[in-house]
């Protein structure tokens, strides 16, 4: 766990680094779960990777690539929580922990697909605010149905293995 600095000018920018962060990791779970694609994407830097299922792909790609990939579940509630950020002047690191529950259908409530784990990710202040600029999710369990994620439509050298 990162300590505060206790000079006040110093602290009141970590503080404030810290809040934009918390937001930036909320605004990730809202977006996916509002399906606005765009605007997802636009959480991430020009230069930004993600590892897992779309490792390597530009962030023109990202977007298409997730829109895919939660095609068949129309509904999906994403819950962060247990945030750990480092700050280091303008770039920092998270750790927060995934809680991701997955309808394929609205009527059917209790038939989910949960998947749980945490994400690992370098953020950096740009003239816009902080950005993702390396995601990394790792999954450690799953529970209910299961997961069926459909492909994206992405090079093969792209997927991680």
């Amino acid at each position: 766990m990162q300590r505060p600095p206790v000079e006040p000018t110093e602290l009141l920018r970590w503080l404030a680094d810290r809040a934009e962060i918390t937001e930036l990791i909320s605004a990730y779970a809202h977006t996916v779960d509002s399906r606005d694609w765009a605007a997802w994407q636009n959480l991430f830097t020009m230069d930004a990777y993600f590892e897992g299922r779309f490792e390597h792909l530009d962030k023109s790609e990202l977007a298409g690539a997730l829109e895919s990939l939660f095609r068949d579940y129309p509904v999906t509630v994403h819950n962060m929580s247990s945030l750990a950020i480092t700050i280091d002047g303008d770039t920092a690191h998270t750790r927060f922990y995934l809680y991701a529950i997955h309808l394929r259908r609205e009527d059917e409530p209790f038939k989910h697909a949960d998947v749980g784990g945490w994400y690992e990710c370098d953020v950096r202040r740009t003239p816009d605010g902080w950005k993702f600029c390396g995601k990394q999710l790792l999954i450690k369990w799953a529970a209910g149905e299961s997961l069926v994620l459909n492909e994206p439509n992405i090079r093969p050298e792209s997927l991680s293995s």
